[in-house]
């Protein structure tokens, strides 16, 4: 099985067990926590759904404590060189989904051993029957009335974030006069409070980009116990699955083409429209760290301040008044936001990565090794093996200092000349005056951010 399924199948596996990782429950509740996850459908690398016995839950829990995520990784299997299912067999599994969509793979591949005494492996059954259009789950949703569904609010404070993106107002692009580059903004929102935990504008929607801000997320509120993130390129990627794996945290994807959930965010989206970018038309905004000191004013001074009309409390008021904020530490912070890689080592004990050669301890070649790294430096990369680290591979030839998926930064213009008048002749803007009445709260008299911007608006 090749590395890069195997991860997949490991953080599948995560996603179905995330729910008990850290939970502290035992006894009855724990059974009772084990028999809810078996009924529930988990999406498989292949895109089948499938549900696991709370014996498999309690396995793969256990492997994932002692282990971490290679715990979860598929061991090599015990039955190899099962017979190939036959063009008939097929046809006839075909059947049996027809007869009963809800018959999973293992039974319909029960049902064939029964009846001509060859085993199927339920693997092989779900690409065919996947292959002509009879997956189980899109039967039985076919097959379904339709569904009403209520209203659903997380019990504390960071049990739930739920993140999403926005178009913004488009920016000046120097290098082309006249021409302007679009702005996105990623927000982070809890679920319970409806506290924006973090929000920046940023000029790319990919998964770095989303990393980074999650990051300063956990760093400003602490570690949420599940993310629910739509199927956007940015939320599909397993970089962003292992990061989720490595902290701990649930990571939940929307299903396709069921929009239902994620209400609080696009109504949160909507006051940003509403009440942000309406009055953001009458400032002169020519970077994206102009925007963001701009809104982070209207964030703290505006919008944690109103009353929610659905919770009855302001924002901040409610997050601060509930929360059991839990800080994730440096290490496992700066773990979870490096990217993995899969490599063989040649018999000279070298590795190659996009187009960079490393050296690696000799006693790895030959072997398939781990390269972790952060992207935007690979002048620095870990060797692991087995689970254990080996060092840091040493450059041999280093072509490139960056991951090729990051694009290069986008150049920035220069700040506008100072063409300030009196407040008599233009009063500050609404949103100038928010930005000033938060700085006054947050900064006091000496303005902190500049110190600070470059990593803050890294994305």
């Amino acid at each position: 099985m090749s590395s890069d399924r195997s991860e997949q199948i490991a953080l599948s596996r995560f996603s179905a067990i995330a729910a008990l990782v850290g939970e502290g429950r035992e006894g009855a509740e724990r059974r009772q926590l084990l028999r809810q996850l078996s009924l529930l459908d988990y999406e498989q690398p292949d895109g089948e759904w499938r549900r696991y016995s709370p014996e498999t839950l309690r396995r793969w829990l256990r492997d994932y404590q002692e282990r971490g995520l290679d715990g979860l990784r598929p061991r090599p299997r015990s039955d190899r060189g099962s017979v190939h299912a036959h063009v008939e067999l097929i046809e006839e599994a075909c059947r049996l989904r027809r007869e009963l969509p809800e018959r999973s793979a293992d039974q319909i591949a029960r049902i064939l051993r029964l009846r001509t005494g060859i085993w199927v492996p339920p693997r092989s059954i779900r690409r065919h029957l996947s292959q002509r259009g009879l997956r189980r789950a899109d039967l039985i949703e076919a097959e379904a009335p339709a569904s009403v569904f209520g209203r659903f609010q997380a019990e504390r404070p960071n049990e739930l974030w739920i993140a999403d993106f926005l178009d913004g107002p488009p920016l000046p692009y120097p290098p082309r006069p006249g021409s302007h580059r679009k702005t996105h903004l990623l927000l982070f929102l809890d679920d319970y409070s409806r506290l924006i935990v973090k929000a920046r504008w940023v000029l790319r929607e990919d998964t770095r980009t989303a990393q980074l801000v999650f990051r300063q997320a956990l760093i400003a509120r602490g570690r949420p116990s599940a993310l629910y993130v739509d199927r956007g390129a940015a939320f599909v990627s397993a970089v962003l699955r292992r990061t989720c794996a490595v902290l701990g945290i649930r990571l939940i994807h929307s299903r396709p083409n069921r929009p239902q959930g994620r209400g609080k965010t696009e109504r949160a989206l909507g006051t940003v429209d509403r009440q942000f970018l309406i009055e953001a038309k009458l400032e002169r905004i020519d970077t994206p760290h102009q925007l963001n000191d701009l809104f982070d004013g209207w964030v703290g001074a505006a919008y944690h301040q109103q009353v929610h009309s659905e919770t009855g409390e302001a924002p901040l008021a409610r997050f601060l008044a509930h929360a059991q904020v839990e800080h994730v530490g440096t290490e496992l912070l700066f773990e979870a936001f490096r990217w993995a890689e899969k490599r063989l080592a040649d018999s000279t004990a070298h590795v190659s990565l996009h187009g960079n050669r490393y050296e690696v301890d000799a006693a790895l070649a030959r072997r398939q090794v781990e390269l972790r790294f952060e992207p935007e430096d690979m002048s620095r990369v870990e060797v692991w093996y087995e689970g254990r680290c080996h060092g840091t591979a040493k450059p041999f030839e280093l072509k490139r200092h960056s991951h090729p998926k990051l694009l290069k930064p986008p150049a920035i213009p220069a700040a506008p000349p100072d063409t300030a008048t009196t407040e008599a002749e233009h009063p500050p803007s609404y949103l100038a005056e928010l930005q000033a009445r938060y700085e006054r709260v947050h900064f006091g008299h000496i303005d902190y951010r500049p110190a600070t911007r470059n990593q803050e608006d890294r994305p």
